[in-house]
């Protein structure tokens, strides 16, 4: 399952002595998703390189997560079905969450998970959904501007034959059409096939009641979220849909035609320069603000001034790059960062050390890309005093 605000929270605040992080860019389709068990066993190796490094306590503790990881080296149907990449945390339980955006590969033991990558997964400011609406096949579609996945999404009807199947009352759905029941599903689904432009009152009827049924589990998974919502589908279903939802983030336009026959990543492809727009403004105050504020003592830029005005609980609002780890390390009594090109023997993820530092102290993660960034610096933070 894809990550969830509350899930990320969760993950961010747990502390433990010997918590293992794994990231992995994996493939939806094709060859290589063949090589994606293949790198994640490789990951493992890493682990129980790195357990050897620590000390008894910790050692087993790795061990043991490793031991619980390795089924899924062989479990071919688990490799099917997966995003962009794959994020794994194991403490005293085993968290995997399925990412519509890549990763870099990863394998790390802390006293805290690494979720810097989890960012634009999570982000309003960086997140939109697609849904596919079509007579055989409804999809919801996570995206990042990056990437996008399927959702399994059990609480939506896959096809207009199997929504017009459900037992209503069952469901807990109320709907005042004043239809009249018809004989079976079969006969129901036969009345969207080869429809008009005009339609007959019953079709419509029939119509309306699925995507009732459809924005009611849509609604129900994206619950908390303010991210926009693009229906895709031919035009009468999509001003249809969009006349009945309660989703409050639906844009308006939509990517009109039948894509029974698209992939996700070529519906993502047609939805992104819809959701742009959406997604700019989305985040463009903040950013304002920032650039308002950049020659005043408001603002900083840069990992040395912003680790220790973080560490000072000063940072209101952070902005950051995501995308990339900086590998190196940051002594807290003189506040001087050291970075290296590639990471070495006691290093850290500077970025994600600032990600913790930012929201412990309640500060906003702003993810975002660093030639938008002041000076393309990775990190930059608009202070509260």
């Amino acid at each position: 399952m894809t990550v969830t605000l509350e899930q990320f929270n969760e993950l961010a605040a747990a502390r433990g002595g010997a918590l293992v992080s794994l990231y992995l860019p994996t493939h939806e389709a094709g060859p290589d998703t063949r090589q994606d068990p293949i790198r994640f066993k490789n990951l493992l190796g890493q682990l129980e390189r790195r357990a050897e490094e620590l000390e008894n306590g910790h050692k087993a503790a790795v061990r043991r997560a490793v031991e619980r990881l390795r089924p899924l080296e062989n479990d071919l149907a688990f490799w099917r079905r997966q995003g962009q990449g794959l994020a794994v945390f194991v403490d005293d339980d085993v968290r995997l969450h399925r990412l519509p955006n890549p990763v870099d590969e990863l394998a790390w033991v802390a006293e805290r998970f690494v979720v810097r990558p989890l960012l634009p997964a999570i982000s309003t400011g960086e997140t939109f959904y697609i849904l596919d609406l079509n007579e055989q096949a409804v999809r919801l579609i996570a995206c990042t501007t990056e990437g996008a996945r399927e959702l399994d999404a059990d609480d939506i009807p896959r096809s207009l034959s199997e929504a017009l199947g459900y037992d209503v009352e069952q469901k807990s759905l109320q709907f005042h059409t004043g239809a009249q029941p018809v004989a079976t599903p079969a006969d129901r689904a036969a009345m969207f096939h080869g429809h008009g432009a005009g339609g007959g009152e019953d079709e419509n009827v029939e119509l309306q009641r699925f995507l009732e049924i459809v924005d009611h589990g849509v609604r129900g998974m994206l619950e908390g979220k303010r991210a926009p919502l693009i229906i895709a589908g031919v035009d009468r279903v999509v001003s249809m849909f969009k006349h009945v939802t309660h989703y409050d983030q639906t844009l308006d336009q939509g990517v009109l035609g039948n894509h029974e026959h698209q992939s996700v990543a070529e519906l993502h492809q047609m939805a992104l320069p819809i959701a742009r727009p959406a997604l700019d403004a989305a985040n463009q105050r903040e950013r304002s603000r920032f650039e308002q504020a950049a020659h005043t003592d408001q603002a900083v830029a840069g990992l040395d001034h912003v680790l220790l005005k973080a560490q000072n609980a000063q940072v209101e609002t952070l902005f950051i790059d995501p995308a990339r780890a900086i590998w190196g390390r940051y002594d807290e009594g003189d506040g001087v960062v050291s970075t290296h090109d590639v990471q070495t023997d006691g290093d850290e993820d500077l970025l994600d050390r600032a990600v913790h530092a930012a929201l412990d102290t309640g500060a906003k993660i702003v993810p975002t890309p660093r030639d938008r960034l002041p000076g393309s610096a990775p990190v930059a933070a608009l202070l509260r005093f």
